[in-house]
């Protein structure tokens, strides 16, 4: 759902408190669902304000992608995973 709305407002989250419960909220949802969690992150990065807030949040997001680092190779979907992964470091770092 996550995703299908990102896509309808065009990634916009209007900044401050709403890109905060964002990140929140995708990280929190993350366990046992990554993929989908890097796929509305990249998605949300594609708004260059989007981008520039997000870097406010860096220590939760950072945490994040070390959790994604740490998965194994034998997970689910781990190419997907790292493939998504490799482009949010692309457009975030």
């Amino acid at each position: 759902m996550v995703y299908q709305t990102l896509n309808l407002t065009g990634a916009k989250l209007e900044g401050g408190r709403n890109v905060w419960d964002f990140v929140q909220g995708v990280c929190e949802i993350a366990q046992r669902h990554e993929l989908m969690a890097l796929r509305c992150l990249n998605k949300a990065m594609s708004d260059e304000q989007m981008a520039m807030d997000f870097s406010l949040y860096k220590d939760k997001l950072i945490k994040f992608m070390e959790s994604i680092v740490q998965l194994g190779d034998d997970y689910r979907d781990i190419e997907e995973i790292r493939g998504e992964a490799i482009k949010l470091a692309d457009i975030y770092g």
